[in-house]
């Protein structure tokens, strides 16, 4: 039994479980030889985007290096099972049964990725899910770094600084559409963290947040919105954001998390019936992060 199963049988709740193997073939050329970073919080950061402002041009070449879905890649190993645990998703909100990407999925469409600790490839795994939606199923996707505390995703696609998120909770911002990076060519929209808070869990926990939500969720009303949220037992974010999705993807790395740690994450998000558990298998350079510091790391 594997770890996830046993921490869902502690918990004593069904939850649907995807298991992503070891991937043994490099992505493309330049990757051939080693392992993919797959589902790594410490890919190497993208070089800087010509493209000032809303509009981000995709190095698809470094991203492909990197271990994410590109055109490129998408017959290799890594962009198969992430696809696989894309469709398994969507089937799992009803996506298609609900008039998918033609029909009225307002409110019924954010998802949050998170983890139970740092470490174990939250950020890569949506950053994935979410190149796979806009060049596969040709979807209009929000990428929301909300993550406020580390925010990786922010990082990787070189958006530290810019104002995003925090600065629409704490009202400085209105127009959510000022905030929005737009990438070239495919139809993936980024929200960075925006300035960083002296409290992320007062910003989380504001009234602002689900107006803000609901807004991302009109405007992306024909596609998806994922949320790349803090790890569940690493801050107090990640069960409020967890109230505002209509969906949570908990990310389970293997040989990194207890089943301790798992069950004690699903208590704490206390979404019962809308989250999926998803074991990420992969080799994970484990960061040093020992128990008692603060989180900077997702």
């Amino acid at each position: 039994m594997s770890l996830i199963h046993r921490a869902v049988q502690r918990a004593g709740k069904r939850y649907d479980t995807v298991l992503l193997s070891d991937v043994e073939e490099g992505l493309g050329d330049q990757a051939k030889g080693r392992r993919p970073n797959s589902f790594q919080n410490d890919a190497e950061t993208p070089p800087a985007n010509e493209a000032a402002g809303e509009r981000l041009r995709l190095d698809y070449a470094h991203l492909t290096r990197q271990g994410f879905v590109t055109p490129g890649s998408l017959a290799s190993s890594m962009a198969r099972e992430v696809s696989a645990a894309k469709r398994r998703l969507l089937r799992r909100i009803n996506f298609f049964d609900r008039g998918g990407p033609q029909g009225d999925r307002r409110g019924e469409n954010l998802i949050l990725v998170t983890s139970a600790k740092p470490g174990e490839g939250k950020t890569f795994l949506s950053i994935n899910f979410a190149l796979s939606l806009a060049l596969e199923e040709k979807l209009g996707v929000l990428l929301v770094d909300a993550d406020l505390a580390a925010p990786r995703l922010s990082t990787i696609f070189r958006l530290d600084g810019q104002p995003g998120l925090s600065d629409r909770l704490r009202g400085s911002v209105h127009n959510l559409g000022t905030l929005l990076h737009r990438t070239d060519p495919v139809l993936l929209d980024v929200l960075p963290a925006g300035a960083g808070p002296d409290s992320p869990t007062e910003l989380i926990g504001a009234p602002t947040l689900a107006a803000t939500l609901r807004d991302a969720a009109v405007r992306y009303s024909d596609g998806l919105v994922i949320i790349d949220g803090p790890p569940v037992l690493a801050t107090t974010e990640a069960p409020i954001l967890a109230q505002q999705a209509t969906h949570v993807v908990l990310v389970v790395a293997a040989g990194h998390s207890t089943q301790e740690d798992v069950a004690l994450a699903l208590e704490l998000l206390g979404c019962d019936g809308k989250i999926s558990l998803l074991l990420n298998q992969s080799q994970i350079r484990q960061a040093v992060q020992p128990s008692g510091l603060p989180y900077n790391g997702a």
